[in-house]
């Protein structure tokens, strides 16, 4: 057990990007610090949005459709969680000195599905366990129900581990030794993600599904034909799942890539150097395009629904679920554009993977800022080319007001310009410059997990305080407001890079 308690604290402070040296000790400290409190103030938020929507629905005796939220959330967020986990063959920085030292195999194992069940069971906590205490809250206490939610939040995780486990297996048999292998892994993977994303917008997310209805039957009711089952058949997934990726342990990934270099006599600026290479490297990397295309594919399939439904089943959701007027609706779904731009973030690691080399671009007769816009440009590019196209369909296909446009046009492009800048500076203050594996850097640094908490906090009180204010103002005068505040926040984070930002790149 003492060996299983050492492997576990090593694989979670690597999950969070800890940094080890001493000078780093008291940034490590603040990061992790603001990391908890950004967790808190999510789960906070969403609990309270929880709670409003279980007392508006609670007048017509259908609370039960909170833990519907919850569960859609839950699953979708651990889901896509568990397919960026996927390493295709590649070991951890550690494996081979793990190996080497007197750990079984069976211990390191369990300590790496230990540390990634915590890591999902964080997921339930603030997506899913918001849902069950509003849905207790309203509801009349039965041990029936209390029992399904605490059976539900921890087959969640399972089955993440699981399904994470599982993939990762087929991925690297089928692809590891291709010539085109990584390309390959990447493709699957995509492949699943689109899969994932379209089988939830169009089957599952709505409230009104016979199959997320009868789920949440079950769950409330325990009823043990079901329950007991699925108990036996989600264990016996996450088994399988870890069985699986223990024969991996001791497999290398081969791959070979044939690259051909041509020698180009144009001539160029740094700037449009800088920002061909992050290009090159993105495209050339199936680990970054898997973690950061989740928020592209998201739009393009919620544009699809809501072109197909003409927004009619969205609508009603949101409205219904909240308690909302109808016109507030589309500034609702512009804020779920913006939260999907959020899961685009690879200018939170774009100066980390910069790694060792990092000095050839300092001593390099280029501005700081300079470096820094290439960085935040491609951000930009790769998601506010995808937004703007998607509003320009939905005006298209929905007819949509000039008001309604404008939101959906603005809102997203707002968010992502935001994410891109503050992506850039939380890299800055968090840079992780020693890894043997850009897979250290894209899944376990500190400015990763900080920028995607903290973009989640921002979209939920965006929408909480939307709630807020419908009750007082027009749907027009909510939509100025937060206009104005993301505006405000991209001023901060440009005066922060361009000030700060400049500095402490200068000083890396």
């Amino acid at each position: 057990m003492r060996n299983i308690g050492i492997l576990f604290k090593n694989y979670i402070l690597c999950g969070i990007g800890n940094l080890r040296r001493k000078k780093a000790r008291a940034k490590t400290i603040v990061g992790f610090c603001l990391i908890t409190l950004i967790f808190v103030a999510n789960a906070a938020l969403f609990t309270w949005m929880m709670l409003n929507m279980a007392k508006y629905l609670a007048e017509t005796n259908t609370q039960a459709g909170v833990l519907v939220y919850g569960l859609v959330i839950s699953l979708f967020m651990s889901i896509i969680f568990a397919l960026q986990k996927i390493t295709g063959g590649k070991k951890a920085n550690d494996t081979e000195l793990l190996l080497s030292m007197p750990f079984t195999k069976v211990e390191i194992m369990i300590a790496k599905a230990l540390s990634r069940l915590c890591f999902n069971f964080l997921i339930v906590i603030m997506f899913f366990l918001p849902s069950v205490i509003a849905y207790m809250v309203y509801t009349p206490f039965s041990i029936a129900a209390f029992a399904g939610c605490i059976t539900v939040m921890i087959l969640i995780p399972l089955m993440a581990v699981g399904l994470s486990s599982l993939v990762d297996y087929l991925v690297t048999v089928c692809f590891s030794n291709s010539k085109f292998g990584n390309i390959s892994k990447a493709v699957m993977t995509l492949i699943i993600l689109v899969g994932v994303v379209f089988v939830y917008e169009f089957a599952i997310i709505d409230p009104a599904s016979p199959l997320m209805l009868k789920m949440v039957s079950w769950m409330i009711t325990f009823n043990p034909f079901v329950m007991w089952p699925l108990i036996g058949g989600f264990v016996a997934f996450f088994v399988i799942g870890n069985w699986l990726n223990a024969l991996l342990l001791n497999r290398e990934g081969r791959a070979t890539q044939y690259k051909s270099v041509a020698i180009s006599s144009k001539t160029t600026t740094p700037f449009k150097s800088i920002l061909k290479n992050e290009t090159n490297r993105y495209f050339n990397s199936p680990t970054m395009m898997l973690n950061t295309l989740i928020g592209p594919l998201g739009m393009i399939a919620l544009t699809i629904w809501l072109a197909v439904d003409h927004a009619q089943t969205v609508l009603t959701m949101v409205c219904f679920a909240m308690g909302l007027p109808v016109e507030i609706g589309y500034l609702i779904i512009a804020l779920v554009f913006a939260a999907l731009t959020i899961l685009t973030y690879p200018a939170a690691f774009s100066i980390s993977l910069e790694g060792k080399q990092l000095w050839i671009l300092r001593s390099m007769p280029i501005p700081a800022h300079t470096i820094l816009n290439a960085k935040i440009l491609f951000n930009i590019i790769l998601v506010a080319p995808i937004s703007l196209i998607c509003s320009v369909i939905l005006q298209i296909t929905l007819q949509l007001s000039a008001f309604n446009f404008i939101m959906l046009l603005v809102i997203p492009i707002l968010a992502n310009v935001l994410i891109s800048y503050m992506g850039v500076f939380i890299n800055l203050c968090f840079p992780k410059l020693e890894f043997e594996s850009e897979n250290a850097v894209i899944k376990q640094s500190m400015s990763s997990l900080i920028m995607m908490l903290g973009g989640m906090i921002v979209i939920m009180a965006l929408i909480g305080l939307t709630i807020l204010l419908i009750q007082y103002i027009s749907a027009i005068f909510i939509a100025i407001i937060i206009i104005g505040i993301l505006t405000i926040m991209l001023g901060v984070a440009m005066t922060l890079n361009y000030t700060i930002g400049q500095r402490i790149f200068n000083r890396l």
